[in-house]
Formats: C-alpha cells, structure tokens, sequence
C-alpha cells in the first residue's frame, strides 16, 4: 500500500530494542485500587496457510486514583469464554489490584 520495505535484520533489531521495555511493563506492579476498570474482548478471524484460525485479544484498562487511564493486561486466546475471564481477574490480583469499585465489560 505504501510501496514500503522493510529487511528482517531492521525488524529484528527494532525488536530486540523494545523487548526490554516490553518485559519491564509486563512485570511492573499494578496500583492496588482502581476507580473504574474497562474490560473488553475482541473476536478476530485470521487466514494463516489457508486456514481460517480465530482469536480473542483480552484487553483491561483502568482508571486510577490520579485520573489517569492505563492498560492493565492484554491477552490472547483461541477464544472468549467465562473461564479465561476468571484468568485475568485471577492474573490482576496477583500482580497487586486489591479493589475495583466499578466495572463495565464492553459488549
């Protein structure tokens, strides 16, 4: 579309300079209180060798005490379902949120 190339040795090294930063905010910790939290899954069709494979991208955001929004996780699974949302608020926890006082699923 944009008669734009790039080289695997470009992508690679453009990788290799954001996978620090990409690990540092996956373990960062959460705030234990969130004033809102925004939870959404995206049901995607993909064509991979012929095939057409599904996925569904688990995507949290929060609002915290500072009136700031920030992502809290992003997921991938084959699909959606009640039980990976039990995962994600499971995963939340762990990673320190104690409270939630609203949440609204996007639907």
């Amino acid at each position: 579309m944009y008669d734009f190339e790039v080289s695997a040795s470009t992508i690679s090294r453009i990788t290799n300079a954001v996978v620090s930063e990409m690990v540092a905010w996956q373990n960062h910790p959460l705030e234990d209180l969130y004033l809102i939290v925004w939870m959404d899954a995206w049901c995607l069709k993909s064509e991979k060798i012929q095939k057409i494979i599904h996925k569904t991208i688990y995507l949290v955001v929060g609002l915290n005490r500072s009136d700031k929004k920030e992502v809290l996780g992003m997921w991938l699974e084959k699909n959606e379902s009640s039980a990976f949302w039990m995962n994600v608020l499971t995963d939340l926890k762990a990673w320190g949120v104690e409270d939630i006082l609203i949440t609204a699923l996007i639907i």
